[in-house]
Order: C-alpha cells, then structure tokens, then sequence
C-alpha cells in the first residue's frame, strides 16, 4: 500500500495557482510544505514528513495565512491517516486544518479512502460545533482567492487525443526554471521525463507506449527554480491534467508550436490489443473479437499455457545419394560401401565381373530404409528446445562381407537442438515452424538394380552361381577378359551401405490440431559417417505435449 501511495503522490509537485494576498511566511511555508510531501512523504519517511509539516505550523506564529496553515494541518492528517493509519491523529489535524480554513480542500490524489472519510468526518463535527456556539474557526488573513489558471503557460489543452499519437507538451516560463514532466496512462506508474528549452519554450514528448490504448492519461509539469527550490509549476488548478485517448477525435492532434503534429505510431505484434465490448469501441477497420480489438482481416493467435515437454511418434524415410562405376567390383564392396548381392537372394556376389560391361549405376536419390521413431523434447525458454529420437530402422541390406558376419544396423539414437520460430510459439495455437541440428547412430542401406558381364560363368552361357569356384586361371575367363568371349550378362541387388554414424541438419513446421498436440512435417540433412554420403529423410509424425 505504501508504495501505491509513494507512486500517486508525485502529483503534488505542481504548484498551485499565486497567491492574491500573501502573508510574510507564505512562500517559504509552502516550499517546505512542498518538500515534506513530494521529498520525505513520497520516500515513505511518514515521521520525517510529519516533523517538518509540524515545524512549518510552529514556525508561522502569526506570520501565514489561514489557508496555509490550514494546508500544513491537512497534509499532517493525510500523513497520519494514510501514511502511519493513525486515524486518531489524522482527525485530531483536520479539526486544526478545518478550524484554521473553513474551505480547506483535501488532497484526493493522495488521500486514502479511509483518511478521505476521516476528513469528512471532522469537516461535520466542526460544522455541527459552529453551529451550536462550540469551536470558532480561526482565521489571521483572508485566504488566497484561485484565478482558475496555471501559474505557468503549458499546452495542449485538449480533452481528448487519438490511441497511437504521441503529445508534444511544452511551457513557457518567465525565468530560467528546471522543469519535468510527469505522466501515466490508467492505473500505472508515474512515469518523467526532462524537459529542455528550445527556441524560447520548454519541451518533451508523451510517448507512444503511454497512448497504445483507450483510457484516461495524466500528467502535470513540476518545476525548481535555479537555487533547486520548488517553483510554480503546470497544473489545472493545482491537479494533474486529464486527457481522454480514444479510438477516433475531431480535436486537433497536439502540436509543439510552429510544427506539423507528430505522426501516430505503428502497433508492433508485441502489442497488446485494446480492449473492447463492441466493434464500436474499436478503431476504423478492426472488429472486436473475444473482448480484443483487431484488424478485420486479422486471425486472432489463440493463447494458452506452453507445453514443456513434448513426446511423438514419427514415419521417416531415407533417400541416399547414390552413384558409381564398377560397383560390384572386388575394390568397390570393400572399400566403397557397395555389396552386391544375386537377385533376390542373401547370397553375396564374389566374383570378378568384366570391368567395361555396365556395372554401373546412376548418381541421384535412391529410396533406401524406412524407419519407425519415439522422440522427446524438452522446451528451453520460449524458442529452444533440446530432445533425443530413438528408433528401429527397417529394410536393411544382408550380411555383406567375406564372411559375410558385417550385419545392418537397424537401431537409430539420436541427440539434437532446435530453435522454434514466432513470439512464444508453444503458448500460440498456430503454425510452429523451426530449424535445429543433431548427430548420432545410424545405417542407412540402398537397394538398386544393377546388370554385370559375369566372367566367371561356364563356357556355353551359364553364368556364375555362389556355389561356383573363383575360375581366375581358367582359359574362359581369360578370354571373357580379353574380350575374346562376350561376358554373360548377370542382374544383380546392390546395396549402398552407409554410416553407421551421422551429424546433419533438420528443419520442419508442427501444425498445431490441439493446444497441445500436433502433426510435425520434417526434412533432416544427414552427412553420414565413416562410410561417407549424402541421406534425405523426410518424416512425418504426431507430438503431444504434456
């Protein structure tokens, strides 16, 4: 509660208007007033702001008017009242204040409800006493008369101005003064801001976050004098200037003088929508949607509670870079990640083909493993998230090798991180797109056709079996390749076999079906290690977070 009051009080820092017949102590009465409040009460020092304002009292003997010491007496009760909820107190000063000044007005800005019914309280109690002979106010000069003007020229002076226009606010003043302007929009804090003199007037500028959104805007001009002491400031009346922000105005925007008036500010996706009941309430071409102005056109994003924990179930398939010559070569299978296998069988093909009879095949992507996955991932602030994909691939090649003992491995561990795109994606029912990286354990085998001469084929067309014997010396082969002998043409499975390792890229967009689940559409870029190339793996997958 202190700090609320400590916000609200500097509004006293204005001045109130001149005095049309000051006493002797007056002004050095109200300057101390003034400090009290705006210097030790604003700190929450309430025994401090009360010794002062008591000595203010003590020093006037007869030298203030009425309506001065009535001042002090009432800013004693406000501090009492509100600052150290001594009501007792508090009405024990007001009596004084009301005793000493008939017309003495409370301070509302400051005021507590409490102090504000403890005021009217005592203000009844020394009229019922008037009234019955009791307690006589007491009066030693005539109080000030209020002209109803500033006791310094400020602009604007207008009732209303346009959400999103910043206002100019300068003043003129006699001497040379060191002013700051004080503002707030509805219930927030006071904000300052310096105010500095340029050809003649002195000048600062409301800014556009305090006018965003409809409501109600304050702000008044304090000032020092060149010795620090408080001056005569700008105020309506001694209270803080009152200008409604609306939608739409026929008022003139606030200008500095001799300027064009400042142009209104762009509404950034970080801001807040206005508030509304009916698209009345909204500017010109926004509709009023679930209590929140928004632009016709625009889809409202629905918000909820960020999920940070996020388990799936994903399909992916893998498409390899393939391509090379001689691939079923002895070299080839096993040094370049070719094993060639007869057709249909899991017999692997040792023998020596006729190395310029095709065995070839064409670079490009071929459709290698498939593989079934589980993933998890943990949401890391807003826009990061860090997780780790299990899996069991399928379509793996057959033990290759001499001994063929070399076997697929279909498990996939995965580590990876990702950064989500948009303003806290996970908490907006809406299109999540994100890029991240990973690494880990993995095969990926490729199955392609491929036709060799076979040399090692008996001598009338009868090409070699895996039960034949490697013929290197017989007189057949020879020939075959010599080219005496055209080789027998032999269609062969080749698989291209790569990892078992892995680090690449991935990006993708999960499209939200619930706030908390959703279809994840993926491409990861796979750089597979030690046996090297190139693997394309789109996956498709459902997320749900919990």
């Amino acid at each position: 509660m202190h700090r609320v009051l400590a916000l609200s009080l500097v509004a006293l820092a204005t001045c109130r208007p001149a005095l049309a017949a000051a006493a002797p102590r007056d002004a050095k009465a109200i300057a101390k007033i003034d400090e009290a409040i705006n210097k030790h009460y604003i700190a929450t020092k309430f025994d401090q702001a009360e010794a002062q304002l008591l000595g203010v009292i003590a020093a006037c003997k007869g030298q203030c008017s009425a309506s001065v010491l009535a001042k002090a007496w009432m800013y004693v009760g406000v501090v009492r009242g509100g600052g150290k909820n001594n009501q007792k107190g508090a009405r024990e000063a007001f009596t004084n204040a009301v005793a000493s000044d008939p017309k003495v007005k409370l301070d509302d800005v400051i005021a507590t409800p409490q102090t504000k019914k403890t005021f009217a309280a005592a203000r009844r109690a020394m009229r019922g006493a008037t009234t019955t002979g009791g307690v006589e106010p007491t009066t030693t000069a005539d109080p000030p008369t209020e002209s109803g003007t500033d006791a310094m020229d400020c602009s604007p002076r207008l009732e209303e101005v346009q959400t999103r226009r910043p206002i100019p606010v300068w003043c003129k003043a006699d001497q040379r003064l060191k002013l700051e302007l004080r503002y707030k929009s509805g219930g927030g804090d006071w904000k300052r801001a310096s105010m500095k003199l340029r050809e003649g007037v002195y000048r600062a500028t409301i800014p556009c976050d305090a006018v965003q959104k409809k409501g109600t805007l304050r702000f008044y001009v304090s000032a020092k004098d060149e010795n620090g002491d408080p001056a005569p400031g700008c105020a309506k009346n001694g209270t803080p200037v009152k200008i409604r922000i609306v939608g739409a105005t026929d008022e003139e925007p606030p200008t500095f003088p001799d300027k064009d008036p400042p142009k209104r500010c762009s509404r950034s996706d970080a801001d807040e929508a206005a508030s509304c009941e009916s698209t009345d309430d909204c500017e010109t071409g926004q509709s009023c949607e679930d209590g929140e102005c928004l632009a016709k056109q625009q889809k409202k994003k629905k918000r909820g509670v960020a999920r940070r924990s996020w388990f799936g179930l994903h399909y992916a398939h893998d498409f390899a870079l393939t391509g090379g010559s001689e691939v079923c070569s002895s070299e080839s299978q096993q040094n370049s990640g070719f094993a060639c296998f007869y057709k249909d069988s899991s017999s692997q093909y040792d023998f020596r083909p006729h190395p310029s009879y095709s065995n070839d095949i064409k670079g490009g992507l071929a459709p290698a493993t498939f593989r079934a996955l589980i993933s998890f991932d943990q949401l890391v602030g807003e826009n990061f998230s860090a997780g780790v994909r299990l899996g069991y691939a399928f379509g793996g090649g057959p033990p290759s090798g001499k001994t063929q003992e070399v076997k697929f491995m279909p498990f996939h561990l995965e580590a990876r991180a990702s950064y989500w795109f948009g303003d806290a994606p996970f908490a907006t029912w809406d299109v999540r797109p994100y890029v991240g990286l990973g690494g880990g354990l993995a095969q990926v085998d490729a199955k392609l056709p491929v036709t060799v001469g076979d040399c090692g084929g008996t001598p009338g067309g009868s090409p070699s079996t895996p039960k034949d014997k490697f013929p290197r010396d017989t007189a057949y082969y020879l020939d075959c390749r010599e080219g005496k002998t055209a080789p027998i043409p032999l269609e062969l499975d080749v698989y291209k076999k790569l990892g078992k390792g892995f680090v690449g890229l991935h990006g993708g967009v999960l499209f939200a079906v619930t706030k908390e689940s959703g279809l994840k559409l993926e491409l990861s870029v796979m750089q597979m290690l030690p046996t090297s190339g190139q693997v394309l793996e789109p996956s498709l997958g459902y997320v749900f977070g919990l």
